[in-house]
């Protein structure tokens, strides 16, 4: 936690866009012809936050594919409980894709891995060359991976701010 480093920051892509549209289901954002627009306006307001507010040197989301990954391979049932994801969601997914790859911000997916491997992998290796990582997630597994080079930002709403959890 240097002043003089870069900062690299990780959004978690899938979890962020499910953040977006819970936070918006009872009041969903809709176009003139019933087209949902919540993931993306939740998720772009977050995003532009965090350019504003935390003035990343880096900035990269990282998704899950569609593809299984080494998990479902060592156990069969992984995951095998999820709801299937909501149709309003899906919709919104490649318009969403296409305006961060055309705001040129990197977009990490890797066939047979999750976002959270991707975010860590990247952290570690953002680690060895002195760049401070903070990976948004409001997912507690990130929390091991926190040190002096690696923070996890949980993302606030409107009635609880962010948390950047740091080493003790």
């Amino acid at each position: 936690m240097t002043q003089n480093r870069k900062k690299l920051f990780i959004i978690d892509g899938m979890a962020q866009i499910y953040r977006a549209h819970y936070a918006m289901i009872n009041n969903p954002l809709t176009t003139r012809d019933g087209r949902h627009t919540s993931v993306i306006y939740g998720f772009l307001n977050m995003l532009f936050k965090i350019i504003r507010e935390e003035k990343p040197d880096y900035l990269a989301v990282a998704m899950d594919c569609r593809q299984k990954t080494f998990r479902h391979k060592m156990f069969k049932d992984y995951k095998a409980n999820r709801p299937k994801m909501p149709d309003e969601i899906a919709f919104q997914i490649p318009f969403l894709k296409d305006i961060i790859e055309n705001l040129g911000i990197q977009l990490l997916e890797s066939p047979g891995y999750e976002a959270d491997d991707i975010m860590g992998s990247l952290s570690k290796i953002a680690e060895k060359k002195d760049i401070e990582s903070y990976i948004v997630s409001g997912d507690k597994d990130m929390l091991q991976l926190v040190n002096d080079s690696i923070i996890v930002l949980s993302p606030g709403n409107r009635f609880k701010p962010a948390i950047k959890f740091y080493p003790d």
